[in-house]
């Protein structure tokens, strides 16, 4: 087994890349509490746009290399993942929507679109009441609720992107 992965063109993808190849290895990650780790994080909101697409852009080739980890997973939580397919199911929506209003099932369209508007203000509100739990500041809540949508969109984006790009150079 060898070390970082030095396929990757940015840096995005090798560090989980790497504990993949060491827990099929046997090998065994442990966490160094004395451990000191300096980032640099992106200190705008374009630029954490743009960071978050290329982290999602080069997750496809990372899932090409351990297709099991695709579904599950302990670098990437759960929530972000329904998160994504639910920004894609409501883009899918979009589409939908006018063509079962178009062919008369307004009755569906209708009941479609409720149930994913009670969805997303059932979302906004756990989102709210998590952020302001978590972090004591109303201000950073609401200012999450915006920065989760960047989060997830710069994600849909990057993968959609990221797809199509190693589908077409292969």
């Amino acid at each position: 087994m060898k070390g970082f992965d030095e396929s990757f063109p940015k840096a995005s993808g090798e560090d989980p890349e790497l504990s993949y190849k060491m827990h099929k290895a046997g090998k065994k990650l442990v966490f160094n509490p004395k451990a000191v780790v300096y980032h640099v994080h992106p200190d705008s909101v374009w630029k954490y746009f743009r960071t978050k697409f290329y982290r999602a852009f080069y997750r496809i080739l990372l899932y090409d290399k351990h297709r099991d980890k695709i579904a599950k997973d302990s670098y990437t939580p759960i929530g972000i993942k329904v998160q994504i397919l639910a920004g894609y199911t409501g883009v899918a929506l979009l589409f939908l929507m006018p063509t079962l209003y178009f062919y008369g099932f307004d009755l569906l369209a209708s009941t479609i679109l409720f149930g994913n508007a009670v969805l997303v203000l059932l979302a906004t509100i756990y989102t709210l009441l998590s952020a302001v739990r978590t972090r004591h500041d109303p201000w950073a809540a609401i200012f999450s609720l915006f920065m989760i949508q960047v989060r997830t969109l710069a994600f849909m984006l990057g993968l959609f992107a990221g797809f199509i790009r190693h589908k077409v150079s292969k």
